[in-house]
């Protein structure tokens, strides 16, 4: 590996972070750089409840797996087969 093959490959990788942690955060109107909190995480009072049935709301459903039976797949009868001419399907 020669010296400009690895300042592109460096080049390249840097290209890639810059975009990935200056442009990106800018275009979807984050801060760049994340903003500095008291460290406490404030938690709401009371937690919304999800729209659903008002008297229990968190009912687990049900789901019943039903499993096929299996059919047999030989039922011990001989069956006579007919020659087929290889020439038909361009076999030599």
């Amino acid at each position: 590996m020669q010296k400009q093959d690895l300042v592109v490959f460096i080049a390249a990788i840097l290209i890639v972070l810059i975009l990935a942690f200056v442009i990106k955060p800018i275009m979807n109107g984050e801060p760049v750089l994340p903003e500095q909190g008291s460290g406490t995480i404030s938690l709401p009072s009371k937690i919304p409840v999800p729209e659903g049935s008002s008297d229990n709301p968190y009912t687990p459903s049900v789901i019943m797996e039903t499993t096929a039976t299996p059919t047999q797949s030989w039922d011990g009868t001989a069956y006579n087969v007919q020659f087929v001419d290889p020439s038909t399907y361009n076999i030599e």
